[in-house]
């Protein structure tokens, strides 16, 4: 398989995000609720492990335990039976997109639950012990369930431990949550989320909570997010945002904190990079010409400039160096990989002609901005100090960072229709896998920003879709 860089207007959903803290206890989220005609559903798989019950399928029928209590039933029957009692589901359990649906209220009473609507927070409150409280938000549907799944991606975010020792999922919802990262104090995680068709706001996950909090509902009569939030100075997000009364071209970059007040406007443009100390931005500006302009800016908007035409890619922790894919203004043709100074514009690497026929893309600056590392589709991944370059992998591997301590670099490798986790040493040694049999969608596709490290290096929070969540 060869992986392409795809259409400049699709890479506005796509960054590089910076490194910051995760705490060391997680909470799961809650499943989510969606109610169609009044019937509140819920993901099967997802609510049984939220509860800590036992699942068994055998064909069509469907039997789930907890503690003293046995829920039986069939999909595409209303027929049900509980502890053992016949009862009638308001609506049948049915499967779409392999995953299993089934009414949410009878399912928690058959476990011996409590179920609380709260209308005022939009969610329901299922007690199954005075320990155990599902907070589920809950979603009003319009259509059918059928209707509803059937363009659904289903990428969700994953926190991986960097020892290997477990992937556990951090959210749990019917579209894309995409492009993570941690806010400054590592007690949440902002991601941009999708959810029927083109809407999107972004979102901020408190890992002491179930439900993510919308930043950017209450600006939905002014903008479309379109990238992920990236962390800037003094507790803000940038991201690139499509003005409703706008042509789909066009687009501009905001700042909002992390509460969600204060959204501003910073300049025009897109694809947005953030330099690690805060202090600068560079980002895309479409032109008349076949390529993009590369403008580069202070953090609040000051003294923008050109430095090239292309694709940014990466800026180092210092925003000293910039590296883009270099862009033909005339034809628009790729011409490989190039670093430049910043502040003069001055050329300090570029990729050999023989490998501008390559797709190269750059994954990241080191913490000391004194190495880059990217990968070439046919090549494997590669680093370079700005001078001279060498191989690290010959594989099929995508999407390279470093890790904060600059020791270790991780990256996603194809294989057999799937994508694998790794993390190995900079010079190519001790190569581990972390987390296999991963589908990465389209819209993961686009770009650099699909993983982020915690800044302890112990964490690394990942937005794809697993098979094993398919149930």
């Amino acid at each position: 398989m060869r992986l392409s860089l795809l259409p400049l207007a699709l890479l506005t959903l796509c960054l590089a995000l910076p490194l910051q803290a995760v705490p060391t206890v997680i909470v799961p989220e809650a499943p989510m609720v969606m109610v169609f005609n009044g019937v509140g559903l819920v993901q099967l798989r997802h609510m049984v492990d939220a509860a800590g019950a036992t699942l068994d399928i055998s064909l069509d029928t469907i039997t789930v335990k907890r503690e003293s209590h046995t829920f039986v039933c069939t999909v595409r029957r209303t027929a049900a039976r509980q502890d053992g009692q016949l009862i009638t589901l308001p609506v049948a359990p049915e499967i779409q997109m392999g995953l299993t649906f089934i009414p949410v209220r009878p399912l928690v009473t058959a476990l011996g639950g409590t179920l609380i609507v709260d209308e005022l927070t939009h969610q329901m409150h299922a007690t199954f012990s005075p320990t155990l409280t599902l907070h589920m938000p809950v979603e009003k549907m319009t259509g059918t369930l059928a209707k509803y799944t059937e363009n659904l991606l289903k990428t969700n975010l994953l926190l991986i431990k960097t020892d290997g020792s477990e992937v556990k999922p951090l959210t749990y919802t019917f579209g894309d949550d995409l492009c993570p990262n941690f806010t400054a104090d590592g007690s949440a995680i902002v991601f941009l989320r999708y959810l029927q068709g083109t809407a999107s706001y972004i979102s901020l996950r408190r890992l002491d909570q179930e439900v993510a909090a919308n930043l950017t509902a209450k600006y939905g009569d002014q903008f479309i997010p379109r990238s992920e939030p990236i962390r800037g100075p003094d507790d803000t997000l940038v991201f690139t945002a499509q003005k409703k009364t706008w042509a789909d071209q066009l687009f501009l970059i905001g700042r909002i904190h992390t509460d969600g007040t204060g959204y501003q406007q910073i300049t025009s443009g897109a694809l947005p990079l953030v330099s690690a100390d805060g202090q600068h931005i560079a980002f895309m500006v479409f032109t008349n010409s076949k390529a993009p302009a590369i403008h580069f800016m202070n953090a609040d908007g000051s003294q923008e400039r050109e430095l090239a035409s292309g694709i940014p890619c990466a800026l180092s922790p210092d925003g000293s160096l910039l590296a883009y894919i270099m862009m033909s203004k005339d034809t628009g043709t790729r011409h490989g990989l190039a670093v430049i100074e910043t502040a003069t514009g001055k050329e300090r690497y570029r990729t050999a002609p023989t490998d501008w026929n390559s797709e190269v893309s750059a994954g990241d600056f080191s913490p000391d901005g004194k190495q880059l590392v990217y990968m070439q589709s046919d090549k494997g991944l590669w680093m370079t100090d700005h001078s001279h370059a060498r191989q690290l992998t010959k594989e099929q591997d995508f999407y390279p960072k470093f890790s904060p301590d600059g020791t270790q670099v991780a990256f996603l490798r194809y294989n057999s229709a799937r994508f694998a986790m790794y993390l190995m040493r900079t010079d190519g040694s001790e190569c581990k896998c972390l987390a296999s049999n991963m589908f990465l969608p389209l819209r993961n596709m686009l770009g650099y920003s699909i993983y982020n490290f915690s800044s302890d290096g112990k964490y690394i929070v990942l937005a794809a879709y697993l098979d094993w969540m398919q149930r």
